[in-house]
């Protein structure tokens, strides 16, 4: 088995580093190639990207490298005619699925993954117990999903896959922390000037209530590529077995959303048990709402712009 071109095999610290097994002629025409896609990855202006805590880098390392020896031993084992091995394969699969949920959790424990925009979204927000459930689960799904969509859009064309992904990855992150810092303006707008309103109208001993914001722009805002999945579907590219980088991807998805929901809960719950604390002040209560939106919206609105503002200023040069 090739496991040098193996994707999650050897050393993973920087983008172009090449595994101890290559000779050194590939490493010269690597290092040729690479220097090459380098300079069209460049194109693309990139938010701003935290090394992230060195024990969860550990474990993502330790997770991919053993998916992708699951992910060759399944190929092996498929391809025989032995029943026995096609019962193995079916074993090696279910490894592979629980391993794929497993690194997502991991993955998502790490820096991005919208955890920050739906901490701030249900500090802000007023919603059903289910809502932080279906929004993290929306949002792991798309940003999984994204990742196929592009790997089988990009699957016909020539050239690095891997590569052309990496750019429109960047390209599409960018512009979804753009939609997020309108977004968070708009709602910051909205949120002042609806409380003025209520405020007056109740000075005028109308009944008023305040309007519920749409969640679309914060679900579209996750339809970008996740790294972590779009390098399990190359690795299943190279081995000519998409499906089982679909479903491995699928599995990752649903491990990744432990902890955006976990993150929404935190938000929602503390939300909830602020309001329930001072449920018999009601003209208390209007103004907490009024402050918590504002401060949520806030914390949106600078994360969002410090997370964006090297992909903005790429896109200035």
């Amino acid at each position: 088995m090739l496991l040098f071109a193996n994707p999650f095999i050897g050393q993973t610290t920087t983008p172009n580093s090449t595994t101890d097994s290559e000779s050194a002629t590939d490493s010269e025409s690597a290092t040729d190639s690479e220097d090459s896609s380098k300079k069209t990855v460049d194109a693309a202006p990139s938010v701003r990207i935290h090394a992230g805590n060195t024990k969860n880098l550990k474990d993502q390392r330790n997770l991919r490298e053993a998916l992708g020896k699951a992910f060759y031993t399944w190929k092996d084992l498929s391809s025989r005619e032995n029943a026995n091995e096609k019962k193995q394969a079916s074993s090696v699969l279910r490894v592979i699925l629980g391993v794929s949920f497993l690194f997502g959790i991991v993955h998502a424990l790490g820096p991005g993954h919208r955890k920050t925009v739906v901490f701030s979204l249900y500090v802000s927000r007023s919603a059903p117990w289910w809502e932080p459930l279906a929004t993290g689960s929306m949002l792991s799904l798309l940003h999984a999903g994204s990742a196929i969509i592009i790997i089988l859009l990009l699957k016909g064309l020539t050239g690095s896959i891997s590569q052309k992904a990496d750019v429109i990855a960047k390209w599409m992150e960018g512009f979804s922390y753009v939609l997020l810092i309108l977004t968070a303006s708009i709602l910051i707008i909205h949120s002042i000037t609806d409380f003025i309103k209520q405020h007056k109208q109740a000075k005028n001993n109308k009944d008023s209530k305040r309007k519920t914001i749409s969640l679309s722009a914060f679900i579209v805002s996750g339809i970008y590529p996740c790294p972590g999945a779009v390098l399990v579907l190359v690795l299943s590219y190279t081995l000519n077995a998409i499906p089982l980088g679909i479903f491995s991807v699928l599995s990752m998805s649903l491990g990744m959303s432990i902890p955006i929901i976990a993150s929404a809960y935190f938000a929602w719950a503390g939300r909830e048990g602020l309001f329930y604390f001072f449920k018999s002040k009601q003209s208390t209560i209007g103004l907490i709402s009024f402050i918590a939106e504002v401060l949520g919206y806030t914390i949106l609105f600078i994360f969002s712009l410090y997370i964006a503002w090297p992909f903005i200023l790429g896109l200035i040069k």
